[in-house]
C-alpha cells in the first residue's frame, strides 16, 4: 500500500521470463561462518512491466568465512543504455555489514514503464559506495542528470534541459547545480536532506522565474516561484511564495459545472487516488499574490482581479485566506 502511493502498481504488468541458477554449497558445522560455496546465475532473461532485465555476463556470488563476495554482476535494464554494475562484499557475521560499489548509467525513459503516463526522459549516471550496517548505513556517491525532461498533464508542465547532480555523503544528500527550464522559464532546485533516522530531515528549495502556466484551470498566468519543502521528524511543510506576474482569464464560465467540480475536488483533490496519500498530511503555508492585475474577459463580464492570498491547511484539506479585489 505504501509503494502504491508513489508508483502505479497496475502499470507494472506481469512478471515473466527465465532464470537459471547453479548452487554449490557446503558447511563443516551449523554456523554461517562455516558455510562456503558459489551461486552462479547462468541465465537471466525476465520482463517486468515491459522492461527486460538481462545480464551481460553470468552473475557470480561467492560465500566463505561469513562473507558474501560479489565476483561479477553486470545487469542490463531495458535497452542497452541502462546498465548496473555491483562489486564488493557483505559480511554476515557478527552482524550484517556491507562494503559495496555500485556504478551505472540509465536512460530515464525506462522509468515510464512504472507509470500509467509517460513522463520522464534524459540520461543519468551513478557512482556510489554503500558501507556500514543496517543500523548505521553510509552512502557516498554522485548521481548526475543530463538532458532531463519531465512532463505533467495537469497542469500542463514541461520541465526540460534539466542538468545537475545529487551528491550523497554519508547520511546526507545535497543538490549541486540542479537546474533547467519549466515551460520556458528558468527553474533551480537547491537543498540538503539528512537521512539520520527513519524520516528524512532537511530543506529543498524550488526557485523559478517567468514560468507560463495555466493555473488555476482556465487562468493563463506567468509565475515567479520561491517554494521550500521543509522536512522534520515531526512533519513536513511546503512554504514560500508564488507571484503572478501577469495573467488573463477568458474562458466562458459554466456555473453548474464549476460548482460540481468544486464539490468533487473538495472530496478528492485532483491528482490523488481514492485512497489517502502519504502526501495528504503535508502542511501548506504559501503566499499567492498578483504583481499585475489578472485580466478577466468572459461571459460573466470584463474587469481585473488583484489578490494577496495565503494557501494554508494541508495538501489533503487545503484552505485559502487573504484578500482579492475585483476592478473595472
Amino acid at each position: 500500500d505504501a509503494l502504491g502511493s508513489f508508483v502505479d502498481l497496475t502499470a507494472l504488468g506481469p512478471l515473466g521470463g527465465a532464470i537459471d541458477v547453479e548452487l554449490s554449497f557446503g558447511a563443516e558445522r551449523l554456523d554461517l561462518s562455516a558455510v562456503s560455496g558459489v551461486l552462479t546465475l547462468r541465465e537471466l532473461d525476465v520482463n517486468a512491466g515491459g522492461v527486460p532485465v538481462t545480464q551481460q555476463l553470468p552473475t557470480r556470488l561467492r560465500v566463505a568465512d561469513g562473507r558474501v563476495t560479489v565476483d561479477a554482476l553486470v545487469w542490463q535494464l531495458g535497452n542497452a543504455d541502462t546498465t548496473l554494475s555491483l562489486d564488493g562484499h557483505v559480511d554476515l557475521v557478527p552482524e550484517l555489514a556491507a562494503d559495496l560499489s555500485l556504478t551505472g548509467v540509465a536512460d530515464l525513459n525506462m522509468f515510464n514503464a512504472f507509470s500509467s503516463e509517460p513522463a520522464l526522459a534524459g540520461d543519468a549516471s551513478l557512482v556510489a559506495n554503500l558501507r556500514g550496517t543496517l543500523a548505521a548505513p553510509s552512502i557516498n556517491g554522485v548521481v548526475e542528470v543530463s538532458d532531463g525532461e519531465m512532463r505533467l498533464s495537469e497542469p500542463r508542465l514541461l520541465v526540460s534541459d534539466l542538468a545537475g547532480a545529487l551528491v550523497f555523503d554519508g547520511s546526507t544528500m545535497r543538490t549541486v547545480g540542479l537546474a533547467g527550464t519549466a515551460n520556458g522559464g528558468d527553474v533551480q532546485v537547491d537543498g540538503v536532506i539528512r537521512f539520520s533516522g527513519l524520516r528524512p530531515e532537511g530543506t529543498l528549495a524550488l526557485t523559478g522565474s517567468g514560468i507560463p502556466l495555466t493555473l488555476p484551470p482556465g487562468v493563463r498566468t506567468e509565475l515567479d516561484t520561491d517554494l521550500r519543502l521543509n522536512l522534520s521528524r515531526e512533519d513536513a511543510e511546503l512554504s514560500g511564495s508564488l507571484t503572478i506576474l501577469r495573467g488573463d482569464y477568458r474562458e466562458p464560465v459554466d456555473t453548474a459545472r464549476g460548482l460540481r467540480a468544486l464539490m468533487e475536488s473538495r472530496l478528492r483533490p485532483d491528482g490523488f487516488n481514492d485512497d489517502s496519500s502519504v502526501f495528504d498530511a503535508l502542511r501548506l503555508n504559501v503566499q499567492v499574490r498578483t504583481e499585475e492585475e489578472v485580466v478577466v474577459n468572459n461571459n460573466y463580464g470584463a474587469g481585473t482581479l488583484a489578490a494577496d492570498l495565503r494557501v494554508v491547511g494541508s495538501l489533503g484539506q487545503p484552505g485559502v485566506t487573504g484578500r482579492a479585489t475585483v476592478g473595472d
